[in-house]
């Protein structure tokens, strides 16, 4: 049996910076929804909306002091989508679709270089060492 890991109390503090990063990943996806039927303006306005949320959330969890591993990643799987994914599909429909495989070509490079960068990112969190065995 695995050990238990011990537990904390959840609030509604701890919960809220959350709340915000999925509001802010919510955001992405409706920008790439409404990219998909040409509203230009309001798709990039939400792809800026989730720009204002994700600034607020890591801010917000370290004053709540709510910080936590889960909500670093949440967070990184929500810029990917934001500021990866969105962009790119959005910029696509809007402009390099004209240009078929080289506008894709581009879009992709872009979702793969924010990808990279958020995995580098990520690798650079610095780790809770008391929770893991040490080898040597």
């Amino acid at each position: 049996m695995a050990p238990r890991l011990p537990r904390r109390r959840l609030s509604i503090g701890m919960l809220f910076p959350n709340m915000i990063t999925i509001l802010s990943l919510c955001c992405g996806m409706s920008a790439i929804r409404y990219a998909l039927d040409e509203r230009w303006e309001l798709s990039v306005s939400l792809i800026i909306i989730s720009i204002i949320l994700d600034g607020m959330d890591g801010r917000l969890a370290r004053l709540l002091k709510a910080t936590s591993d889960f909500g670093a990643q949440l967070d990184s799987l929500a810029d990917f989508l934001s500021f990866g994914v969105a962009p790119a599909i959005v910029t696509y429909l809007w402009m390099m679709n004209e240009i078929k495989g080289v506008g894709w070509a581009v879009g992709m490079f872009f979702a793969v270089c924010a990808a990279l960068r958020l995995a580098r990112f990520n690798t650079a969190l610095p780790e809770d060492k008391s929770s893991k065995p040490e080898l040597f």
